[in-house]
């Protein structure tokens, strides 16, 4: 069985194991791919709190072959992480990992060319975050050695079998929404939030040479402005959310945008896709603006997610000879 899963906190929303049920279903039906055909797949929400507990998790659960990312661990996740795609690394944030044998890297890395996908050592990448603190350790009876000893030792010794390579499936979904919400060009865009998913956006924005300003809560990044800056909205302008404000349970917020200012050709993409119309959604749409959830995201992301997870299913399932 090869384990697919996704970490973060909450994520009693998320649609992703029905999408990956349908990706299962249609791989059975996929007589042409008989290379991945044998392999049983499986798919789990796995509540994450803290990103520190990563390695606990893939201790308990070592079937976990791959594993899906979301908020808030996209960019805290960085450490863990021995092997970054070239957008993944460039963008700082990861959302799809790989757990691959050492012993079977170059073989995960020489498949990856098949989805023109490059690696780069990660120089973030830290060993010693898998160290399980002694003061968390549970007590071991059956176990002959002090329980932090062991504990310790087999958080220690993960990397000495196993690899983390990240990946960043959001970065094709992001791009995806925005050039069908956006047919021709808009002349900037506004940035809600200033996240993982934020990093992603302001990286295809950069891509598409579309300029735009971010605004948060928070104004820790210098060129990030906090919400109450924003006075002016000119025609023309794409809007991107990609904060949880709005996302179920909290369904009845939204992001402070003055929408007083909203000009009926602006355009709103909101990354969040349950519910399907957030109450920001709604705002623009009554000023006869185009406004977009986050499912073609959703979907496009673990689309490109599943091409890496089944890569790296052959790879592990069929060692080279």
């Amino acid at each position: 069985m090869m384990q697919l899963g996704l970490i973060g906190y909450p994520i009693s929303h998320s649609k992703s194991p029905e999408i990956f049920k349908r990706f299962f279903t249609n791989l059975q039906s996929d007589t042409a791919n008989p290379k991945t055909l044998f392999i049983q797949w499986d798919y789990q929400l796995l509540p994450l709190e803290s990103i520190n507990d990563l390695i606990n998790l893939l201790l308990k659960n070592n079937q976990i072959l791959g594993l899906n990312v979301t908020i808030p661990h996209k960019i805290s996740i960085i450490p863990f992480i021995e092997f970054l795609s070239v957008e993944a690394a460039n963008i700082q944030s990861v959302n799809t990992v790989c757990v691959i044998p050492k012993k079977l890297n170059t073989a995960f890395e020489l498949s990856l060319k098949k989805l023109n996908i490059n690696c780069l050592s990660n120089p973030s990448f830290n060993e010693e975050i898998t160290k399980y603190p002694s003061n968390k350790v549970e007590q071991n009876t059956k176990d002959s050695q002090p329980p932090h000893t062991f504990k310790s030792h087999a958080h220690e010794n993960f990397f000495e079998n196993f690899s983390l390579w990240g990946f960043n499936s959001d970065y094709y979904g992001i791009k995806a929404s925005i050039q069908t919400l956006c047919p021709s060009k808009p002349i900037s865009a506004i940035v809600l939030g200033d996240g993982g998913s934020a990093k992603t956006v302001k990286y295809v924005l950069n891509e598409l040479n579309i300029p735009f300003q971010t605004y948060n809560r928070s104004t820790k990044n210098p060129q990030t402005l906090h919400w109450d800056k924003l006075h002016q909205i000119e025609p023309d302008t794409l809007f991107i959310n990609t904060t949880p404000i709005g996302m179920w349970p909290h369904i009845s917020e939204f992001p402070p945008i003055p929408f007083h200012l909203v000009k009926p050709n602006c355009k709103f993409l909101d990354l969040i896709y349950n519910p399907e119309i957030t109450l920001a959604m709604q705002e623009f749409i009554k000023r006869s603006c185009i406004a977009m959830n986050g499912k073609l995201m959703l979907q496009q992301q673990a689309e490109k997610s599943w091409e890496i997870f089944q890569l790296a299913g052959e790879v592990v399932s069929i060692p080279p000879q």
